[in-house]
């Protein structure tokens, strides 16, 4: 005769020693989940932060070069100042 439901100690232990690893395993999945979802939305900032980096050094560099830019005309711009008064 199959047993319906739980009539021996033994077999109660058992089967409430295997629910509760079974809760415990299903826990710390849970647990894990949340880990694996806050390590996502960490690299997904991290990785914005590295695009919005990358764009500020860009910004930059022009900045550099414009500068550049402007220095050299101005030191042509003396040039030819300095070279006018000589004369």
């Amino acid at each position: 005769m199959d047993k319906k439901y739980c009539d021996s100690q033994d077999d109660c232990k058992l089967l409430n020693y295997a629910i509760n690893q079974y809760n415990q395993v299903v826990k710390q999945n849970k647990n894990l989940q949340k880990e694996i979802r806050w390590y996502k939305e960490q690299t997904e900032k991290d990785n914005q932060y590295v695009i919005k980096l990358e764009e500020a050094n860009m910004l930059l560099e022009q900045d550099v070069e414009t500068l550049k830019t402007q220095v050299e005309a101005l030191q042509d711009a003396l040039h030819r100042k300095g070279t006018k008064n000589e004369n």
